[in-house]
């Protein structure tokens, strides 16, 4: 028996796929994974290029990079990733930012370029970070990695 008659089957094939388009675009809690330009709320920042925002999502920001706090290769990597942290605490914890998401990473955080919403415009995050010197712009996958420790660069 048809329970679609006419041209209601072509309907319910749109909506099924317009539903399917969307669910492949959301991970398991929910949130789209790319392409997606959204507000958040930062909740937490992890370090110079990590933060969480108030519904669990993690965020690694787009095309820059900071120092590491764990895995550093020499002491003043790490005091320059501890500066970075109190930088990006400064900016981002508790303030409205505009994410736009590009992709998810391999450990599972959003990659997204943000801007921080302020009365009278938008800061962007990277901009001002670069500018204080807490992090460099950095492109994974096409440029190597910053080198924090002053005795490594010369390599």
């Amino acid at each position: 028996m048809n329970l679609l008659k006419g041209g209601a089957w072509i309907g319910a094939l749109l909506v099924g796929a317009a539903v399917f388009a969307a669910a492949s675009n959301v991970d398991g809690a929910g949130r789209s994974a790319s392409g997606d330009e959204r507000l958040a709320t930062v909740a937490r920042v992890i370090d110079g290029d990590t933060f969480v925002t108030s519904d669990g999502a993690r965020i690694r920001v787009r095309n820059f990079d900071t120092p590491e706090l764990r895995g550093h290769a020499c002491p003043e990597e790490r005091a320059a990733a501890e500066g970075a942290r109190r930088a990006a605490r400064q900016l981002l914890t508790a303030q409205t930012v505009r994410l736009r998401v590009s992709n998810q990473d391999r450990y599972g955080r959003l990659v997204a370029d943000v801007a921080v919403l302020r009365g009278d415009g938008e800061l962007d995050f990277v901009s001002t970070m670069v500018a204080t010197g807490h992090g460099a712009r950095w492109e994974y996958g096409r440029e190597r990695q910053p080198i924090w420790c002053p005795q490594l660069a010369s390599r």
